[in-house]
């Protein structure tokens, strides 16, 4: 039973191992467990099912989701370690690992992209250094503790070199963080903390600007007031229950959260009357009381108000300028309509479930949508007036959305690669865009094709390639260039201009 005194029922089967879980809204999901405690059999409030089966070893081998299709399958080996993951296509991701039984090399579509990274590890069985699919070396370096000291993302030899060290005191709390270490562009910033573990303090370049941060918290743990290096300072109070209720700025605009029973946002209040004249005990734990009294309700104060229903979802909506969003939902929870009502509601009505709505069946905008099996979108209808305006989208297994078909029946179509990267996408003229990736995923080239294509089948990669027709007059094209920590340090526009950007030694884009 929760705050609003409403129940959840639990109900065990122990003879069919099943345990059954009726909400406060009466949504009942099902869990049935084997002999040895697996999970084998979900069923949620559709009476839709998912399976999962398990080898001799109790080791997860398959899921297979309510239309009977595997959408997991896993590998072992001998000693139990995952080797080899295969989603709802086929795709598979692949695990090596070391006597040791730690992971050494993950390689995405080994039989294709062969996206590969490696982990290595020193003699104590920590992570040493990490090579990404890009061939990218990072190094990791620990103190005598054991904790980590630096980070040199590029540590090949004539890399980038960019290196980040960590220090930290007897409480193993990071008291300093170098970025740019060894370069004269290094960023200082040191840390200060109370007793408790609380960050209180943090300086960014110590020995020199001495820029200064500074927090209080009351004493159970909250955060009150934020100072920061120009002076400005931002105050936080807080209920019995430790729930935010004020946050008031440096200027004093102050907005107010309000609960109900459970603990849920009901309602927030941006008030319009600042406060003034603030001193420092009313960042002390009594903060609450001091500020609310000090409050006076103005006519425009802007407030929004949510309500829920018995299983806690947000059903209604107010926001600052009267107007009202109901919400539906469907036995998994899922929103299966939203209604954005026409007339506002006076500014003195109390919103509740009950609350009676005015509705305007000519001007209201309903949205009503549909889900697959796995939960995804499938549909969506916007009725407004006698309009009845429906968009589709279809999902391969893997759960990438391949395609849109909106009100006029115009199609839109994408395609993605063995690593899930949508490499076309091919709208209902036929005009085709292409995107090109890196071995890390970075998005380095994107051309649009002048030439429409007629695909009347399956779009894949291979009939999408076969009907391009390039033209490199009129194709246009963008790149982005990448160095080795992952920064873009050129880019090339449709019409040839490139523009490079220049970093310091910490990251920061210091010329472009």
């Amino acid at each position: 039973m929760d705050g609003t005194w409403l129940t959840t029922t639990y109900t065990y089967d122990d003879t069919n191992r099943r345990v059954t879980i009726d909400s406060p809204g009466r949504i009942r999901t099902i869990t049935e467990q084997t002999a040895f405690g697996e999970t084998w059999k979900v069923t949620d409030g559709e009476q839709r099912t998912t399976e999962y089966r398990y080898d001799l070893d109790g080791r997860l081998k398959q899921v297979i989701d309510p239309e009977q299709r595997v959408i997991e399958a896993h590998d072992y080996d001998v000693v139990g370690n995952r080797t080899q993951t295969r989603d709802g296509k086929g795709q598979a991701i692949q695990f090596e690992f070391d006597a040791a039984n730690r992971q050494i090399r993950k390689r995405i579509d080994p039989q294709g992209l062969n996206l590969t990274s490696e982990i290595r590890y020193d003699g104590r069985g920590r992570q040493l250094e990490l090579l990404d699919a890009n061939g990218i070396l990072t190094r990791l370096e620990y103190n005598i503790q054991g904790q980590l000291a630096a980070r040199v993302v590029d540590a090949a030899a004539g890399g980038l070199q960019l290196r980040t060290e960590f220090r930290y005191d007897r409480q193993g709390r990071q008291i300093s963080l170098i970025e740019g270490a060894g370069t004269t562009t290094a960023r200082t910033t040191q840390y200060s903390y109370t007793p408790l573990g609380q960050r209180i303090e943090e300086i960014v370049d110590p020995t020199g600007l001495q820029l200064r941060t500074q927090y209080r918290y009351d004493t159970s743990g909250n955060l009150i007031g934020k100072l920061t290096p120009d002076g400005q300072l931002t105050r936080y109070a807080y209920d019995a229950a430790n729930r935010l209720v004020l946050t008031i700025d440096p200027a004093g605009a102050v907005v107010r959260n309000d609960y109900d029973t459970a603990g849920r946002l009901i309602q927030v209040t941006r008030h319009a009357t600042a406060l003034s004249n603030l001193s420092n005990e009313e960042t002390q734990p009594q903060a609450l009381t001091l500020l609310l009294a000090k409050l006076v309700p103005h006519p425009n104060d802007q407030q929004t108000r949510t309500v829920y229903d018995t299983d806690g979802r947000a059903v209604l909506d107010r926001n600052a300028q009267g107007e009202i969003t109901r919400r539906e939902f469907d036995n998994n929870g899922r929103v299966s309509r939203v209604t954005r009502y026409a007339t506002r509601l006076p500014a003195n009505t109390v919103l509740k479930l009950d609350t009676v709505l005015p509705t305007d069946p000519q001007r209201d905008q309903r949205t009503e949508y549909r889900y697959d099996s796995a939960g995804r979108q499938t549909e969506a209808t916007i009725l407004l007036g006698n309009e009845r305006l429906t968009t589709n989208q279809t999902y391969d297994a893997v759960g990438n959305l391949i395609q849109v078909t909106d009100a006029k029946q115009q199609r839109t179509r994408h395609v993605y690669d063995a690593a899930n990267r949508r490499v076309f996408s091919i709208d209902a003229l036929g005009t085709v865009s292409r995107n090109e990736y890196d071995a890390a995923g970075q998005l380095t080239r994107s051309t649009r094709y002048a030439n429409p294509i007629t695909l009347t089948g399956e779009a894949t990669l291979a009939t999408v390639n076969a009907l391009l027709k390039p033209d490199i007059k009129l194709d246009s094209q963008q790149q982005s260039i990448f160095d080795a920590a992952g920064r873009q340090t050129a880019s090339v526009d449709a019409l040839g201009y490139v523009t490079e950007y220049r970093y310091d030694a910490i990251g920061n884009r210091i010329a472009s």
